[in-house]
């Protein structure tokens, strides 16, 4: 690994502070489900069906990573991210029904899952040489999120209520997008150098069926 400079540096905070912003919106939901079931009539299966649903958007877009790698911007796509997590925690301070948080957590997992398909080639192409240094602080920024939010979530709702305490996750989104748009580097993307999933390999079959 080389030295940090000033501007690594920068980009390292930058970084963390994207990553916090992956998983809110899923880890918020289970400290007040009792709450939103006394508040909205929400049940045990929606309640599981809001962090169902961005996980199953990450699965879809890791799939479709290569296609979009090669047809839109890193850094576009990595904004574009921050902006539908943004808007769809805010949204949660309007939202007065189930069908309402469903639709927020399905524009927010859209986001996420844009932003774990291009913030890896992302950071290669802007720290090649401390590109896994950077993806370890975008993980631990991803960690942090999740156990920041589980563990403030409740102690908000009791104080300023449970569409507050879901909507305040939006703050941290607008800043990463303030940091993220004025302190990283706009790389154009290749749009020939993708590659393709690898259908026909029986390697990769056999690990997915392992995994799964």
């Amino acid at each position: 690994m080389s030295k940090f400079s000033y501007n690594q540096w920068i980009l390292a905070i930058i970084t963390i502070i994207v990553g916090l912003n992956l998983r809110p919106i899923m880890a918020s939901i289970s400290p007040i489900v009792p709450v939103l079931a006394d508040a909205i009539g929400i049940n045990n299966q929606t309640a599981g069906l809001l962090t169902t649903l961005p996980v199953a958007m990450m699965g879809c877009f890791a799939l479709l990573g290569p296609r979009i790698q090669s047809r839109v911007s890193e850094y576009i796509g990595i904004l574009a991210g921050l902006l539908a997590i943004a808007l769809s925690c805010g949204y949660r301070f309007f939202a007065d029904s189930t069908l309402l948080l469903l639709l927020t957590s399905l524009i927010g997992g859209i986001g996420i899952a844009i932003i774990q398909t291009l913030m890896p080639a992302y950071l290669k192409r802007i720290a090649p040489d401390n590109a896994s240094v950077f993806m370890g602080l975008f993980t631990t920024g991803i960690m942090a999120g999740a156990a920041i939010s589980a563990a403030t979530t409740s102690p908000l709702e009791g104080v300023f209520g449970w569409n507050i305490a879901l909507s305040i996750m939006a703050i941290p989104a607008i800043l990463a997008i303030i940091l993220f748009f004025s302190g990283m580097p706009h790389i154009k993307s290749s749009r020939n150098g993708y590659l393709p999933l690898p259908i026909k390999s029986k390697n990769a079959w056999l690990l997915m069926l392992f995994l799964a």
